[in-house]
Order: C-alpha cells, then sequence, then structure tokens
C-alpha cells in the first residue's frame, strides 16, 4: 500500500513537473522573441494609386454624378457630356443608314464616339476632385476628375541596408493600424530604388502588399501600420527553448 501511494505520488510529482516546465518554456520563448522582434519595429506608408480620368472627345458637361469623397465602383456613372452638333448629325444620318451604306458605316462611327461621352469609374476607390462644373465645355483631353484607387494598394518603408537580408529572409510581418485598431499580414515584394543615406548608411525603399488584397480597402492614402511581429527563422520556437533548459539542467546536475 505504501509503495503504491509513494508510485502514485512520484508519478503526480512527475506530471506537474513536466507541466510547469512546460509552461515556463513557452513564456521564456515568446519573451525572448518579443524582446528581439521589437528591436525589429519599423513604419509601412499605405500607397494607393492616384487615377486622373480625362474626356475623350470634345463635349459640354450635362450631369456630374459624383462629389469628392464619395466611393464608387467600376462601371460606375461618373460625368456624363453632351455634344449637340454630333447628335443633330448622327439623327440626319440614321434617316438615309438603311439605304446609303456610307451613312450607316457613318452613323455607326459617329454613334460609338457618343458613347464615349459617358465617363465611368475604371476602378473601385474614392473620388479625390472633381475639376469640371456643369455647363463647362470641355475640348478633348481635358481632366474632368481624380480619383483614389481601392485595388493594386502598395506599402512601402525606408530601411537601411543592413535591415534588408532580414526583411529578405522573414518576407511575412503581421502590421498594426492604430488607426482602425486591427493587424494585418503583410509580405514583403521587393526593393523599389535606393533612397539615400539614413544617419551615414545607404537606404532601400521597399516594397510590400497586403496578403489579402481587399484589406487595402479600407486604408487612407498616407495611412501608417506599425509592424510588430516578424516572422523570422531567428525567433525560437517553444520546443527549442525547452530543450536548452533541459540539457542545462542535465549539464549542471
Amino acid at each position: 500500500m505504501n509503495i503504491k501511494l509513494l508510485l502514485t505520488n512520484s508519478l503526480y510529482f512527475i506530471l506537474v513537473f513536466a507541466f510547469a516546465f512546460i509552461v515556463s518554456g513557452f513564456a521564456l520563448a515568446r519573451k525572448t522573441n518579443s524582446q528581439r522582434l521589437t528591436s525589429n519595429e519599423f513604419a509601412l506608408t499605405v500607397v494607393k494609386d492616384e487615377v486622373a480620368l480625362n474626356n475623350p472627345i470634345s463635349g459640354k458637361v450635362e450631369t456630374i454624378f459624383v462629389s469628392p469623397g464619395q466611393s464608387v465602383s467600376k462601371g460606375d456613372m461618373l460625368v456624363q457630356l453632351s455634344d449637340e452638333i454630333s447628335q443633330a448629325k448622327l439623327s440626319t444620318l440614321e434617316k438615309y443608314q438603311k439605304d446609303n451604306l456610307s451613312a450607316s458605316t457613318e452613323a455607326q462611327i459617329l454613334k460609338t464616339n457618343l458613347e464615349r461621352l459617358t465617363i465611368v469609374a475604371p476602378r473601385n476607390g474614392t473620388i479625390n476632385s472633381v475639376d469640371v462644373s456643369t455647363g463647362s465645355y470641355l475640348t478633348q483631353n481635358t481632366k474632368v476628375l481624380t480619383m483614389i484607387a481601392d485595388d493594386g494598394v502598395k506599402l512601402h518603408a525606408t530601411l537601411p541596408s543592413r535591415r534588408l537580408s532580414e526583411v529578405e529572409q522573414a518576407k511575412t510581418f503581421e502590421a498594426l493600424s492604430s488607426r482602425l485598431g486591427l493587424s494585418y499580414t503583410v509580405f514583403f515584394t521587393g526593393t523599389s530604388r535606393v533612397s539615400g543615406n539614413i544617419n551615414g548608411e545607404l537606404s532601400y525603399d521597399l516594397l510590400f502588399e497586403f496578403k489579402n488584397p481587399e484589406e487595402g480597402s479600407a486604408f487612407l492614402n498616407g495611412d501608417i501600420l506599425d509592424v510588430k511581429w516578424v516572422a523570422n527563422s531567428n525567433a525560437r520556437k517553444p520546443n527549442e527553448v525547452i530543450t536548452d533548459l533541459w540539457n542545462n539542467l542535465i549539464i549542471r546536475n
């Protein structure tokens, strides 16, 4: 009976010790990696494309359907132009197009051009500026408006050359938006150019993208994200720390 109780107590002690050992290993790994990765923090700047829309043919501004700050989807109607002279000519040609091949061909060309008087959004995004007013006459290729695209969002960072290999090795990062209070997974895509010197050291402009491209639409152009975690091979895994602790205990004993 005493032997059985002794064995039971010994087994219980071993299990408790093993559990405490594993928990301490995880905590130590987390603390070690946290200290290392804190030193790896850097900032990312959100860069969105600014798209300028010009009128392909001359015409009068009939209707403006959008205003600055308004969100639009690809294909949405933005501005409607009109060309009364071309419209009147088309009406005349349509009267004779059944019996006149030349009139039919010219009418079709004119109709295609008049369809281009409707300016639509080429991408999802937000209207940045409207540069025309209702009733004004626009010559061909006049800037009508600009928009900030929500797709193809890039992230830029400037880092000294000694950090470049670290970023190339890590590739994947977790970035925090303090404005939105959310974290996002981003990945390194390449180096755009040499940007100059930081404290006498050569620096590079680095490019990143969101792992989920749709997440970029939530950001404003120029927003800042802070990199809080780096998934690199230098980060020690809990099992590695536990092994080291165990080996040290054996060696010391």
